[in-house]
C-alpha cells in the first residue's frame, strides 16, 4: 500500500500505462525515435516494439482499450494510425488519409453523430469526411472555410469565408449562396433546421431558409473593444449569447432583442454558456487581474451570480489564462471544464462537486460532447473519443435529464406551439405530458410508444416531419431507456 517500494530499471520513457488487470505495463518513449516498450511481469523486464510496418516508425501515442486477454493498442505515427490486438507484437494500418500530426478542426453532425468532418486550420479546399465516428476518412474538395452541419438534415453542410456555400449531398457537391452577408464565419444553429448564422465583428445575421434570405441585427461590442463573440447553446432554440470585454448579453428571440447580464466587475469575459435544458442556468468564464481564472454561475437567467469553487489542482487547472466550459448537450447540470493545464474536470451537479476526467490527453480541448457520455477531445497528438462509464449518467434516466433536450432540439420546429396536440418546447410540464401520455409502459412493448414510432417512422408509422431519430440510434435508445425506466418526469 505504498509503505515500501521496489525500484525498477525502466527504458527511456515518457509515461507508463498499466493494462488495468494482470502485470502488463506499457511505456511510451520520452522522445522520437526511441521505441515503445512492454513488460509482462510488472516492470521487472522489458521488450521493445514499434508501431509501424517493418518496425521503422516510432510510436507517438499509445492507448489501451480495457483489460482484455489480448490488449487492443492504438498508435499514431508519422505515417498514420495503427492498431494491435496482440500486445504490440504485430500492427495493422487503420488510416492514413488524415495526417495524424496536423492540427485542424473536427465538426460532428448533430443530426448524425457518427458523421465527422475535418478541415485543416490553414486555408485550403480539402475536406475530410468520416461516416463511422473517425475510424475511416474520405477526401473531398470543397469551397474552403469553416464547415458546419445542419441541425436536422444529416446531408446538409454549410461552409465558406466571406461567402456562404451549401451542400445537400454530404459534401460531394456545393452551391454558392449569392447576396448573403460577407463574414469570416457561418454557423448552423444546433437546434433549428435550415437556420444558419453569419457572425460579424459588430453584427449578427440569421437565415431561416438555409441562406436564401437574411435578417441582420446590430450587436455592438463593449466600449473600447473591436468585436463581439457569440454562442448558440444546444438545446435552447432561439437563445443567443454574446460577450465582448466585460460585457455579456442574452437574446431569447433569436437575436431580435438583447438583455444585459448583471455580472460583477470583471477584467475580461472569456466565454458564456447555457445549460441544454434549464434556460436560466448560465455560466461565464472570466479573468480578473491579479486573480486566478474563474467560472461564475447564475441560476436565475443572469440576475445573480456565484463563483464556482474549482479544485485547486495543477493537474487540472492552470494558474493563469482562462477556463473553457462545455455543458452537455443532453444532460442538465452536467459540465466539463478544460483548464489551461493538464486534464479535465467533470461535474454532474452544475459545478457543486467535481471529479477528474480525460487524464492523459495533452493540450487542446473538447470538440464534441454527445450521448450518453461521448466526448471527443482534441490533443496536440490528435483526437480522442471516450465513451467510458465514468462519463456516463450516474442517475436513472428521467425526462428532464435525458429526453427533454432531445425533443426540444429535434421536434420543436413543428411542435413548439403544439401542432397535432403534441408539445416540444421549453415548458417542461407541457413537453413531458405530450411524451409521457403516448409512451407504452407495458414491459416488452416500449418500442410501440408513439413518441418512438413517430420520431423513427417505425412500426409502419408515418410522420409529417419525417425521420427525426434513426431506429436503434443514439437518441432513439436514450428515449427508449427512459420509457423502460418508467418514464419519470425528473
Amino acid at each position: 500500500g505504498g509503505q515500501a517500494w521496489l525500484p525498477l530499471t525502466t527504458p527511456d520513457l515518457r509515461d507508463l500505462q498499466w493494462d488495468g488487470a494482470g502485470a502488463r505495463v506499457y511505456s511510451n518513449p520520452s522522445s522520437s525515435p526511441s521505441p515503445s516498450s512492454r513488460s509482462l511481469d510488472g516492470g521487472l523486464s522489458w521488450t521493445t516494439f514499434t508501431g509501424g510496418q517493418g518496425g521503422s516508425e516510432s510510436l507517438l501515442r499509445l492507448s489501451l482499450r480495457g483489460a482484455q486477454a489480448d490488449d487492443f493498442l492504438a498508435a499514431t505515427t508519422a505515417t498514420g494510425l495503427y492498431s494491435s490486438s496482440d500486445q504490440g507484437a504485430t500492427w495493422s494500418l487503420v488510416q492514413t488519409s488524415v495526417p495524424s500530426r496536423v492540427r485542424g478542426v473536427v465538426v460532428v453532425s448533430n443530426s448524425a453523430p457518427n458523421r465527422w468532418y475535418h478541415h485543416p486550420l490553414a486555408t485550403g479546399t480539402t475536406l475530410y469526411r468520416s461516416s463511422d465516428a473517425g475510424r475511416s476518412w474520405a477526401s473531398l474538395t470543397y469551397p474552403s472555410g469553416p464547415v458546419t452541419a445542419d441541425a436536422s438534415n444529416p446531408d446538409r453542410l454549410y461552409a465558406g469565408r466571406s461567402a456562404l456555400s451549401l451542400s445537400d449531398d454530404n459534401g460531394d457537391t456545393w452551391v454558392a449562396r449569392v447576396g448573403g452577408p460577407a463574414v469570416d464565419e457561418y454557423q448552423a444553429d444546433p437546434d433549428v433546421a435550415n437556420r444558419v448564422w453569419a457572425k460579424g465583428a459588430t453584427s449578427l445575421a440569421r437565415s431561416d431558409d438555409a441562406g436564401l434570405t437574411w435578417t441582420s441585427y446590430a450587436v455592438p461590442p463593449a466600449p473600447g473593444e473591436s468585436l463581439s463573440s457569440f454562442e448558440f447553446p444546444p438545446g435552447q432554440p432561439d437563445m443567443v449569447l454574446s460577450w465582448s470585454g466585460a460585457l455579456a448579453r442574452r437574446s431569447l428571440d433569436a437575436g431580435a432583442s438583447w438583455v444585459g447580464l448583471a455580472l460583477p466587475p470583471l477584467d475580461r469575459i472569456r466565454g458564456v454558456w447555457a445549460d441544454s435544458v434549464d434556460p436560466d442556468l448560465l455560466y461565464v468564464s472570466a479573468t480578473t487581474s491579479g486573480s486566478p481564472p474563474t467560472i461564475l454561475r447564475s441560476l436565475d437567467g443572469g440576475a445573480n451570480w456565484s463563483d464556482l469553487k474549482i479544485p485547486a489542482s495543477t493537474d487540472y487547472i492552470g494558474g493563469s489564462g482562462s477556463l473553457s466550459v462545455y455543458p452537455s448537450p443532453y444532460l442538465t447540470r452536467r459540465l466539463l471544464i478544460r483548464g489551461t493545464s493538464y486534464g479535465f474536470l467533470l461535474s454532474d451537479d452544475a459545478g457543486d462537486t467535481w471529479r477528474g476526467a480525460g487524464s492523459g490527453v495533452e493540450g487542446g480541448g473538447l470538440v464534441f460532447a454527445g450521448y450518453p457520455g461521448r466526448y471527443l477531445l482534441e490533443s496536440g497528438n490528435g483526437y480522442y473519443l471516450t465513451e467510458v462509464s465514468g462519463l456516463q449518467a450516474s442517475a436513472a434516466a428521467t425526462f428532464q435529464s435525458s429526453v427533454w433536450g432531445l425533443v426540444q432540439r429535434d421536434c420543436s420546429g413543428c411542435h413548439a406551439g403544439g401542432a397535432g396536440g403534441y408539445f416540444a418546447n421549453s415548458d417542461l410540464t407541457q413537453s413531458y405530458q405530450s411524451a409521457r401520455d403516448d409512451s407504452t409502459l407495458t414491459p416488452g412493448q416500449e418500442e410501440l410508444s408513439l413518441l418512438l414510432r413517430k420520431a423513427a417512422q417505425s412500426q409502419g408509422t408515418t410522420h409529417g416531419g419525417g425521420i427525426r431519430w434513426s431506429e436503434g440510434g443514439e437518441e432513439y435508445t436514450r428515449a427508449l431507456d427512459w420509457i423502460k425506466a418508467g418514464a419519470p418526469a425528473k
